[in-house]
Parts: C-alpha cells; structure tokens; sequence
C-alpha cells in the first residue's frame, strides 16, 4: 500500500507541475482549437472518446486450496495494459475496457514442509468492465473524478508445479469470474482534445484453478485482486 501511494503522489506532483508550466506560458504558445468551448463550459463537453491506460499492480491473493494444509504464500507484482471506448456527457462519463495484466509467480508451501515452495505457478488476467465516472468540476484544467465498474475477468495459470510429484504434465486452467472495480483520480487536458489520466484502481478479479495434476487434484487460487496505479490518455472523438 505504501508503494501505491508514494506513485500516487509523485503522479500527482507531476500534474500539478506541469498545470503550472501551462499556465506560466504565453498565450500564443498554447494550441488553438477553434472549436473549444469557453472556460465556463469545459468541464460540460460531451462526446465519444477513446482511452488507452498502463498500469503497475500490486497482488494479492487470500489463500490457495490444494490437498494439504497450506502454510505461507505469495504472488507477484505486475504490470498491466488496456484500452476502451466511452461516452462523456457533462459530468458523467461511462466506458468500456479491457485490460490484460503480466504473468505473475504464485509459490504455496505446505505444513510441514522444507523452505521450498510445494505449489507453483504463473497467473496471467484479462478483466473486461463497464464503468461508470462522476467528473468532479474542472479548475485549471485538472479534473478530479471517482468511479466504479463491474464486469467479468478470464484468469489463466500455467507451469503448475506440485513437488512431490516430478513426473506431471504440465496443462493450462482457466476460469471465468464475476470482477468489479473501484477508482479515483484526476485528469488534466494537456490539448483541446486529450487528457492525460492519472488515478487509483482496486481490482477485484476472483478465482484462478490450475489444471489438473497426475492424480487429478487441481489448486485452486481464491479472491485474486489487485491496487493498482494507472496513467492513461482519452481523445475527445466529438
């Protein structure tokens, strides 16, 4: 949580310096757009847009289920990357995205177990959501919002590993979820028709299952989810 937020606040400095240098400018340098509305209407423009977003996330992962008690594990960081289409309409915004998240290394180690991990495996995400935005009002082109957004997500695991048993065939699992999501941040318009985003994330994405082992048992990796920092843009198509 603190990795989160020190890169929430170092994002946050950035926008902040860079409104200022906007507004230290000379008039002349700024791009025109003869279609911009006045300063009392900005924070009302309306219209499609499209978005693109980067994200860092850090995992995590309540429990894993497989045939022993399990004592300890852990998940990995990742970074993630996804696009979407939405539609603005004065202070409200909706939009569709989908987002695929890096493989990430899962260890599990059992009771009574040496140091080394019993389970392993790599979690790859694809979430899929419809979210919904309130814009907040707009000073100096910086427009702070909050959102929500609930959809599915597609997780896969591959490279299961069960130590104690060295002769396996290594397959594929994959399960669909219920995901939802909860976001804040603030947007800044750098040109008359693109916004740079920078914002908070928690993502929930449910459940990842491996294949199935050489006795037919599967691990199963409950309530993946994720806080996440992400720098987008969004283009103004109206």
């Amino acid at each position: 949580m603190a990795n989160v937020l020190k890169l929430a606040a170092a994002a946050a400095v950035a926008l902040a310096f860079a409104a200022n240098a906007h507004a230290a400018d000379a008039p002349g340098l700024w791009p025109q757009d003869d279609d911009e509305p006045s300063p009392q209407a900005r924070e009302y423009r309306s219209g499609w847009y499209l978005r693109g977003d980067i994200g860092y996330r850090i995992n995590r992962l309540d429990h894993v289920d497989v045939t022993a008690t399990v004592r300890s594990h852990s998940i990995g960081n990742a970074v993630s990357a996804g696009a979407g289409a939405g539609f603005k309409h004065r202070w409200f915004r909706g939009d569709m995205t989908i987002d695929y998240s890096a493989p990430v290394k899962v260890k599990a180690t059992t009771q009574g177990a040496a140091a080394q991990p019993q389970y392993t495996t790599s979690i790859d995400t694809t979430a899929i959501l419809a979210n919904g935005y309130f814009d907040l009002g707009t000073w100096y082109r910086l427009t702070p919002y909050v959102g929500a957004g609930a959809g599915v997500s597609y997780t896969r695991t591959y490279d299961y590993r069960n130590t104690a048993l060295p002769n396996q065939l290594v397959q594929v699992g994959t399960k669909w979820n219920l995901a939802w999501a909860a976001m804040a941040g603030i947007s800044y318009r750098i040109l008359p028709r693109w916004d740079i985003d920078v914002g908070y994330r928690y993502l929930n994405l449910g459940n990842a299952v491996s294949a199935h082992d050489s006795l037919g048992n599967i691990a199963t990796f409950r309530n993946i989810s994720a806080q996440e920092v992400r720098v987008g843009f969004r283009y103004q198509l109206d």
